[in-house]
């Protein structure tokens, strides 16, 4: 099944497993296509934009949008931080397919929903509005070269600060991929991946302005060459995503009970829930 195919991070022209229930250690699997979990007595982790590549046999046949979900301590990086901490695409471009989008028109985008809690039905208006998840600074020196003719608004969300302006145009991953086609050619260690069908999450390098901010609901990416890429959200049924090549994730985000006072937490996890570990972005 596709949810137990190992996973692998590729950053910096390196591959890194993300471990899994295959090793002995008593670590999870940690794949999901529907949910996302957060123990309550963790912080959010970092989100990062990413680009899903499924590799078969050593080549790539699948591309999708990927968030990649860590927190980090003072000796590892934690993807899998339990069940239903590494989200995955339910919806891929078929790279052999005759009218497969050229990498080079296709950008990522990103959506969050926060609902509040609703105490009474008037309540209900405009409580399902999405957001944009990948954000620009209006004081970056990058934000003045973009295209002004993009619709830009500003937010007060909870998932942004006050001074963000909110611009819609996407994340480029053609060079990301190249460099990943490069590193599958040349280097030593994609040897790991040439068997069966593997999982890569390729860091997508995005300007120091860029943050993708974590909601409590749900998460919708894709990767498109849609000019008005929003408009999917509106798309509930993946078999209605058919009818054009493009990747999607859609995953809701729960708060869940605590990890580390459970009885069941395997021994592999107990270092990243120790009070004070967690390492926190300056």
């Amino acid at each position: 099944m596709a949810s137990s195919w190992p996973v692998w991070t590729f950053e910096n022209g390196a591959i890194n497993r993300v471990e899994d229930h295959m090793d002995e250690e008593g670590w999870v699997n940690p794949s999901s296509f529907e949910k996302v979990f957060c123990p309550s007595d963790l912080p959010l982790p970092r989100a990062q934009p990413g680009l899903g590549v499924v590799v078969a046999s050593g080549t790539p046949r699948y591309i999708m949008p990927s968030i990649i979900l860590t927190l980090e301590t003072a000796d590892k990086s934690w993807r899998n931080r339990g069940v239903c901490s590494v989200p995955r695409a339910r919806a891929w471009i078929d790279l052999f397919a005759m009218f497969a989008p050229s990498l080079k028109n296709l950008r990522i985008h990103g959506y969050g929903q926060s609902l509040p809690e609703l105490r009474f039905l008037e309540d209900q208006d405009g409580s399902g509005i999405w957001d944009n998840l990948i954000s620009v600074s209006s004081d970056d020196a990058g934000m003045k070269a973009m295209k002004q003719t993009q619709r830009q608004r500003q937010t007060d969300s909870g998932l942004f600060r006050p001074d963000m302006i909110v611009a819609d145009l996407g994340i480029e991953v053609e060079e990301t991929f190249k460099s990943f086609q490069s590193f599958l050619s040349s280097a030593r260690e994609a040897q790991q991946l040439s068997v069966g069908y593997q999982y890569v999450d390729l860091v997508l390098p995005v300007p120091s302005a860029l943050k993708m901010g974590l909601p409590k609901d749900r998460i919708k990416l894709y990767l498109t060459d849609f000019d008005e890429p929003k408009r999917l959200i509106n798309y509930e049924d993946v078999e209605d995503l058919d009818l054009e090549p493009l990747g999607e994730l859609d995953v809701s985000v729960s708060i869940i009970g605590a990890g580390g006072s459970s009885e069941f937490l395997p021994e592999v996890y107990r270092s990243l829930f120790e009070p004070g570990s967690i390492l926190f972005d300056s």
